[in-house]
């Protein structure tokens, strides 16, 4: 067993602040929270299991650390090499998130990118033609490259083999952060043309739709918002795909051109401006 917290003097430190301490989870963000006026008393599962399709149980670890006024939320498996991350800001609510991350978890399980069947000559493995992969440094070689997959770990070689079967085949790829949605069993990468040039012109068009002369009535408000959501959804995609320059470039023309509607809602157009803000 490492130090114990400094405060609590119950809880294993697990995070140290050079000139101040050695803190728990729990202690470190209370003060975290104390500092930004806060207070949390949301409590959740710190253990949750999973059971896959093929029956093997899964048990996680979950926390999370405030930094600033970003939370990460972390699942870590106990015994085995599964992680899960959501990342949020400090005032959102926390049972939302922990049921983002909850969700992942059962997502990430349940989902297999790889194919693995016991015979008559042992263990076979293939991967399938979608899923995702995790790009590692592997603690047990020095940190050197490795690729995680479902809950296994393959060295560049071991992984090149098993692309094998997909010799002469062309590999699409999106290269997101840890902390994304994964790719659903249902859910595929399809190729998608968005530029800041598309994406104005479709709310100028949802703008023409849904207004008079500018003016957008409260009646109207609704509709106008349908569209614009998908609009956000695609701005979001590009965030995801790590141009995130670019994404916040259109976000504040689009935050710009809301601004500046005329409108008797109490609300509109500011939910949105926010939305593409966040």
């Amino acid at each position: 067993m490492g130090q114990m917290c400094d405060v609590c003097k119950e809880k294993t430190a697990v995070i140290s602040i050079q000139g101040k301490g050695q803190y728990c989870y729990d202690c470190h963000n209370k003060m975290m929270l104390e500092l930004y006026g806060m207070s949390d008393t949301f409590e959740y599962s710190k253990i949750i299991s999973v059971i896959e399709p093929g029956g093997k149980l899964h048990t996680f670890e979950v926390n999370h650390i405030i930094l600033g006024s970003i939370v990460t939320w972390e699942a870590k498996e106990k015994h085995g090499n599964y992680e899960f991350r959501v990342i949020s800001d400090i005032g959102e609510n926390g049972a939302e998130v922990a049921q983002k991350l909850f969700k992942k978890i059962i997502d990430g399980v349940c989902t297999k990118t790889l194919d693995i069947s016991n015979g008559a000559f042992g263990k076979s493995v293939s991967i399938k033609d979608k899923g995702v992969i995790q790009i590692i440094e592997d603690e047990r070689r020095d940190y050197a490259p490795a690729f995680k997959i479902d809950d296994e770990i393959f060295t560049p070689e071991e992984f090149g083999k098993l692309l094998q079967r997909f010799s002469g085949f062309n590999m699409q790829f999106q290269i997101h952060d840890g902390s994304d949605p994964l790719l659903g069993e249902h859910e595929y990468l399809i190729p998608t043309y968005i530029t800041k040039e598309s994406l104005l012109e479709e709310f100028e068009e949802a703008l023409a739709i849904h207004s008079d002369r500018g003016f957008v009535s409260y009646k109207n408000t609704i509709a106008f918002e349908d569209v614009f959501y998908k609009i956000n959804d695609k701005l979001h995609v590009i965030d995801q795909a790590r141009n995130r320059d670019y994404a916040q470039e259109i976000g504040r023309e689009l935050a710009k051109r809301l601004y500046v509607i005329e409108t008797d809602d109490d609300y509109f157009p500011f939910n949105l401006i926010e939305l593409v803000r966040a």
